[in-house]
């Protein structure tokens, strides 16, 4: 027992699968967009296309990710050359281009051996 409605609902597109919207996304993402955004403004929710939203919703995240795992290798690799640096002014020696840590009592027993 149909009333009508049924029929007319089941022939319409679901919300987010319209060939516009999907058509428009392929097409300009920024422009869809910015449709987008209106609708959601406009509580026209039905018109949404839901589909490609929660893809770019997904992606937002995952850039985001990606974006902080990079500043902190970034933020890791400056503090390990500023702390090899700094340790290598304090002992003024490299070894093949590696630090080297020499005790105080070495490097006063090397200068000292250099005088003589």
């Amino acid at each position: 027992m149909s009333d009508g409605k049924t029929g007319a609902a089941s022939a319409r597109p679901r919300a987010g699968r319209g060939r516009t919207t999907a058509t428009t996304y392929d097409k300009d993402v920024i422009l869809w967009s910015q449709e987008q955004a209106r609708l959601l403004r406009a509580g026209r929710f039905a018109e949404l296309d839901i589909e490609h939203l929660a893809d770019e919703i997904e992606d937002v995240g995952k850039s985001e990710k990606r974006e902080l795992a990079n500043r902190m290798a970034v933020l890791l690799a400056h503090f390990l050359k500023s702390s090899n640096g700094a340790a290598s002014r304090r002992t003024g020696a490299t070894v093949g281009g590696r630090q080297s840590t020499i005790s105080a009592n070495e490097s006063r027993s090397r200068s000292r051996k250099r005088r003589a």
